[in-house]
């Protein structure tokens, strides 16, 4: 069951949890309903004006409804959040997706692998990254992300077999 047939009754319940409006949100945009999309990350980013992620996706879907004022409007927020704090990169790279500007997305995306976000090893499955499977330095990235893992679990595999090991023998009831 996806969280766009749970929504209804659960938002009944539960009409101020953001985290609810931002899920659905997020669900609406992969099944390309914008506008449905944009009324429930506006009413997560009314109940949670912090949410750096509910920012990106909610500028994500601005983009794509050719909002582009107020995508950019988000985009600056976030650089303004990132003056003060940090807000990983992966979130304006979202604006930018949405606003069809794939090398400033990347851009942002090459930053978060400086970084060493840990959104990194989710591009490859998350569908938010879709618009960039395309892009050669999307894939470049990809191979990269992968080869550090691959690098990080060779370097310590008694530490990765250990982990294992120990968890294996202790059982929880």
């Amino acid at each position: 069951m996806t969280s766009a047939r749970v929504a209804p009754s659960a938002g009944k319940q539960e009409p101020d949890f953001w985290v609810l409006h931002a899920v659905v949100g997020q669900t609406y945009l992969a099944m390309d309903r914008v506008g449905d999309a944009i009324t429930e990350l506006d009413r997560a980013r009314e109940l949670s004006p912090s949410s750096m992620r509910n920012l990106g996706v909610l500028g994500d879907a601005y983009g794509r409804a050719g909002r582009r004022a107020d995508a950019l409007r988000l985009a600056q927020q976030l650089s303004g959040l990132a003056e003060k704090r940090y807000v990983p990169p992966v979130y304006s790279a979202m604006i930018y997706m949405g606003l069809k500007d794939n090398s400033q997305a990347l851009a942002y995306l090459q930053k978060a692998y400086a970084d060493r976000s840990d959104w990194i090893m989710q591009l490859n499955v998350e569908p938010e990254f879709d618009p960039l499977r395309h892009e050669a330095g999307f894939n470049d990235l990809l191979r990269r992300a992968s080869q550090g893992r691959k690098t990080a679990s060779a370097t310590h595999p008694g530490q990765i077999e250990r982990c294992v090991h120990t968890r294996n023998e202790h059982k929880f009831a």
